[in-house]
């Protein structure tokens, strides 16, 4: 049986601001400074690098594009921060021929940190790696995902799991992985979750089990 766990706001903490885009996807963004690269690549009169087969086709597919510690932040339409997002890098693949299965096009994200923001402070979620598939819709984090929140009055809430696939426009978090979530009083683990970062709710979907520590 499904369990809800109702969290509720944190502190608010100050995130320093590099820049902003507004109404835009973070795709959208990566692309667009990728774009940049791009164009550098062509007047350095290397076309095989660009796009992305080795000079063969044998090897395996490289790297388009390289960005190196990226930073931004993004807004809504009514110009509310809705998240933050940094990296130690992005690499661009653009696959000509893929064949099947393959993708045509995705970014691989070195050690993500994203901020998610509410009307009270926000969820930060970092990770190893990331994904942003073809159409630009989702952000898949592996390998010791963690996410992060404090409460109104100061309790500390920590949820850890090997698999996240991120919404950012609707705010929304699901794994199928086993998922553990830590407070200064409790201990959960399930298998399974749906996360609401907007309603503040965290949906355990089974194998659930939990305790209590007492004061």
């Amino acid at each position: 049986m499904p369990h809800s766990l109702n969290i509720r706001p944190p502190i608010h903490h100050k995130i320093k601001r590099l820049y902003s885009v507004q109404k835009y996807k973070l795709p959208i963004l990566i692309l667009t400074g990728l774009a940049v690269i791009i164009a550098v690549l062509l007047l350095s009169g290397e076309p095989e690098r660009l796009l992305g087969r080795s000079p063969t086709g044998d090897e395996p597919l490289l790297p388009t594009a390289v960005a190196k510690n990226p930073r931004s932040q993004h807004y809504d339409v009514n110009g509310k921060l809705n998240y933050s997002f940094k990296a130690e890098q992005l690499l661009y693949f653009v696959n000509e021929n893929p064949k099947e299965g393959e993708e045509a096009n995705y970014t691989l994200i070195e050690k993500p940190k994203i901020t998610v923001f509410d009307e009270q402070s926000p969820w930060l979620i970092e990770a190893q790696h990331g994904h942003v598939n073809s159409d630009n819709s989702v952000i898949q984090l592996s390998q010791s995902v963690i996410i992060h929140r404090i409460t109104l009055t100061g309790a500390k809430v920590e949820l850890k799991t090997e698999e996240l696939i991120i919404q950012l426009t609707e705010k929304r978090a699901t794994t199928d992985k086993p998922v553990t979530i830590h407070t200064d009083l409790s201990s959960m683990s399930a298998v399974g979750m749906e996360a609401d970062f907007t309603s503040k709710k965290i949906k355990l979907l089974s194998q659930v089990r939990g305790v209590h520590k007492p004061k």
